[in-house]
């Protein structure tokens, strides 16, 4: 199975089954662990404590979840993760990854009051966001041909 970029605009991968599903998952799927810690955030403030708790966790695991795989797309689809950061349409997205790390950090420590592990999500988050923003930025800027304005912004 053969699976297109983020228009369409030709192959990413060539693969079937699991291997697809890698070439295929985005960094943006880490606005799943980034909604799940600031409703986590949310319930704490509304004194839920135990709802807090249990979308903590599931942003936890939704995090790690992401990490890992978008690290194995990295590994086997190189040219996939390549194309999230050159790509007008995603290479911005990518900046999902340091804000998820951000607010489960900050929701942890606003919760559980677990600075350590707060510490470590917000140095991790600091250490992908500069690679992170220039790589997009600059390969956005340097880009040719330029997409119309049309597709260009486009609110993805």
């Amino acid at each position: 199975m053969t699976v297109d970029g983020p228009d369409g605009d030709g192959p990413v991968g060539d693969e079937s089954g699991d291997g697809a599903f890698l070439a295929q998952f985005r960094p943006t799927y880490f606005t799943a662990s980034m909604t799940l810690g600031a409703t986590a955030v949310g319930a704490e403030q509304l004194g839920l404590h135990v709802l807090a708790l249990v979308l903590l966790a599931l942003a936890g695991l939704a995090l790690t979840a992401t990490a890992v795989l978008v690290a194995l797309r990295v590994i086997r689809h190189p040219a996939a993760g390549g194309d999230d950061l050159t790509h007008h349409a995603t290479a911005f997205t990518v900046l999902t990854t340091v804000a998820a790390f951000n607010i489960v950090g900050g929701a942890t420590v606003s919760i559980t009051g677990w600075t350590g592990l707060g510490w470590a999500c917000w140095a991790i988050g600091l250490l992908l966001w500069p690679p992170l923003l220039y790589a997009s930025l600059f390969s956005t800027i340097i880009a040719s041909p330029k997409p119309d304005l049309a597709h260009g912004i486009n609110g993805t």
